[in-house]
């Protein structure tokens, strides 16, 4: 956590002739510990004296919240956030126009005591309700902001297009064993990237447009930069100083490139869970590798100091490494779909849908997966109950192991689908005659977007099938999120020869 003195204002840096002088950077700053003089900039929370503009009412040309009824202290509403699509100064006055959902939870005393403070939650693909949800950890004296950022959520244009999808049943794993099937599933992913960049949606038409052919691609200007920019366009809008900032996994890249061009107006700069500083999406690709390859290591070399209080261990397959190995080379080499109903597949996640089922190299890897594996209950859960499985392995009964995979499978879909029930039930109930949220006027509608987007029904089915928001926002945001075949191939064998993960294909 970084957290700036408030009443001090840092030694000017700018000059008379630098495009960005004001009268302020002439202003003498006060040291911290010396009292303030009249000519001293006012404190950050006093608003009026910076601007005619607050938060509960911001400038009206750039945006306008949604239900007035809901702007007052302790209130939470959202709006819409009018952008220019880029920023480049020989295209500003052709730029169109895109529309950014932002909402805020106001602080309890108006102005807020200790300003704004934004909170983004990762993904690409966390939305506005994350934000401001999140943000609360932080009190009752800051406003809490959370946005869509662009072409995700309620923001205009959206992400969430057939073009951009991948078709309902690819397996977006693939086997990580097979050259042939990943080569098969980087073409899909080429021609999908294709498609979706050619959709007619993002084809904006320059203003002032008058040969009809001028044209800007909304995929060139809503990646990370343009976060950003949008986070600062709201800060003027709202006329606050500075921002604070909270950044998670994801989201920490949004707090850092908006430090990194705005860096004048951050007030407090939190990162929880950072991404690396890098622009290499390959770079990031095998530090994550390596960490995960560490994690497993550790956890096979407690595992066998443990002995026999660690089931994995002791399954005569020579130890815990070999034991995840053979288990996983089991379920590839019978590649094992376990079956599930088409309401389970609504609920859960389906690799197919005709028949509705899962792959069970898929399902093993999301519950051997670095995530889980982090979560030490979790964990020993799953590889206790999952004793009889390393036996059948070790034994060589194909039969009973696919039998018992399908079996644990299942429960496990169940189980899963019933937490998530049991924690919507314990969630205050929807008011009566309430609309489902997909239903709402998006005209209207005024709340944070958590589960479902207002008017767009098919948002969620569009937009997670084949990870479209992290394809979308990455490719902007990174020098080789795209890349030759070959390049990746080649890229892909280094990475499974030097981090084998006991062949757990992460």
């Amino acid at each position: 956590l970084v957290a700036h003195d408030r009443d001090w204002k840092a030694p000017a840096v700018r000059v008379r002739g630098h495009p960005e002088f004001t009268e302020e950077d002439a202003t003498p700053a006060n040291p911290p510990g010396e009292s303030a003089t009249a000519t001293s900039p006012p404190a950050e929370t006093d608003l009026s004296a910076a601007s005619e503009w607050t938060a509960m009412h911001p400038d009206p040309a750039v945006l306008k919240w949604l239900d007035t009824s809901e702007v007052k202290p302790g209130g939470t509403t959202c709006g819409f956030l009018i952008a220019p699509l880029g920023t480049m100064g020989v295209h500003v006055e052709s730029y169109p126009d895109v529309k950014v959902y932002v909402c805020i939870k106001f602080a309890k005393t108006q102005p807020a005591p200790k300003g704004t403070i934004f909170t983004h939650c990762g993904g690409p693909g966390k939305l506005s309700g994350c934000g401001v949800g999140y943000g609360e950890y932080a009190g009752d004296d800051y406003n809490h902001v959370g946005i869509d950022q662009r072409g995700l959520g309620r923001s205009l244009p959206t992400f969430a297009t057939p073009n951009c999808t991948l078709p309902l049943g690819v397996d977006i794993l693939g086997d990580d064993e097979d050259e042939e099937d990943t080569r098969g599933l980087l073409r899909l992913i080429k021609a999908r990237a294709h498609a979706c960049f050619n959709d007619p949606s993002f084809q904006l038409p320059a203003k002032n447009n008058k040969s009809g052919r001028d044209y800007f691609n909304f995929l060139q200007f809503s990646g990370t930069d343009e976060v950003a920019e949008d986070l600062d366009r709201f800060r003027k809008a709202i006329g606050a100083r500075k921002l604070s900032l909270h950044g998670i996994s994801y989201g920490s890249a949004i707090a850092m490139a908006y430090a990194t061009k705005f860096r004048d107006h951050v007030d407090k700069f939190l990162l929880n869970s950072p991404v690396p500083p890098t622009l290499s999406m390959f770079q990031m690709a095998w530090d994550s590798a390596h960490g995960q390859q560490l994690q497993y290591d550790n956890f096979a070399a407690a595992c066998d100091s443990a002995g026999a209080a660690c089931p994995l261990s002791t399954t005569g397959l020579g130890g815990t490494g070999n034991t995840l190995a053979t288990l996983m080379n089991f379920i590839r080499k019978g590649n094992i779909q376990i079956p599930l109903k088409k309401e389970q597949c609504d609920k859960f996640f389906c690799t197919s849908r005709n028949p509705p089922s899962i792959s069970a190299l898929f399902l093993t890897n999301l519950r051997l997966g670095g995530k889980q594996a982090g979560n030490r209950t979790e964990f020993k859960i799953f590889v206790n109950d999952s004793y009889p499985l390393y036996q059948a392995a070790a034994s060589g009964d194909v039969l009973k192991f696919q039998s018992l995979v399908v079996k644990s499978g299942q429960e496990y879909v169940d189980k899963w689908i019933a937490a998530k029930e049991a924690e919507k039930s314990s969630q205050p109930p929807e008011p009566q005659g309430a609309l489902p949220v997909f239903d709402e006027n998006p005209d209207t509608y005024s709340k944070p977007t958590k589960n479902f987007v207002a008017g767009q029904p098919a948002y969620h089915l569009l937009i997670e099938q084949g990870g479209v928001a992290q394809t979308c926002v990455w490719s902007q945001s990174t020098f080789d999120e795209a890349s030759n075949e070959n390049y990746y191939i080649t890229r892909w064998k280094q990475a499974k020869s030097t981090f084998p993960n006991f062949h757990l294909g992460k």
